[in-house]
């Protein structure tokens, strides 16, 4: 049986770093992990795409 190579987490526990041969993240902490790339369609925003506060509103419409 072959040693299953492990890493530390955001969370101080050990998790390893593959499963069923692909390759695992582990758990970076809040706010820590930003996807990037797309699997299918457009990539989809997510929370650290935005200021921390929630506001998504822009100052103006006008077009660059």
């Amino acid at each position: 049986m072959s040693k299953i190579k492990e890493q530390i987490n955001a969370a101080g526990r050990s998790v390893p770093e593959s499963v069923n041969g692909k390759k695992a993240f582990p758990y970076k902490g809040v706010g820590k992990h930003h996807p990037e790339g797309n699997k299918y369609g457009p990539r989809i925003p997510v929370c650290t795409d935005y200021p921390s506060d929630g506001n998504k509103l822009v100052p103006t419409l006008k077009m660059l």
